[in-house]
């Protein structure tokens, strides 16, 4: 398949946490030419996974949490 669909994970920050672990868990399993995961992370700096994200295909992006929400709703829709 040319074009997986992408899911979009809004988290933190993709460090070695409970949830992040268990998201991390699922891609690796997932069968990637079918399904990507993409991570928007409000927390600026690099991950623990993000190496392992972009290996598999996946995509992080950062944004400012205090930004206004309209500029929020704004850049998560260009991601989408």
């Amino acid at each position: 398949m040319s074009n997986p669909k992408r899911i979009l994970h809004i988290v933190g920050t993709m460090n070695r946490g409970g949830a992040e672990t268990m998201i991390m868990n699922l891609y690796r399993e997932i069968n990637r030419d079918e399904y990507q995961f993409d991570f928007l992370e409000v927390v600026k700096g690099k991950s623990d996974y993000a190496e392992e994200i972009s290996n598999m295909g996946g995509r992080i992006f950062h944004i400012e949490w205090s930004q206004s929400p309209r500029k929020i709703l704004r850049t998560i829709r260009s991601i989408v």
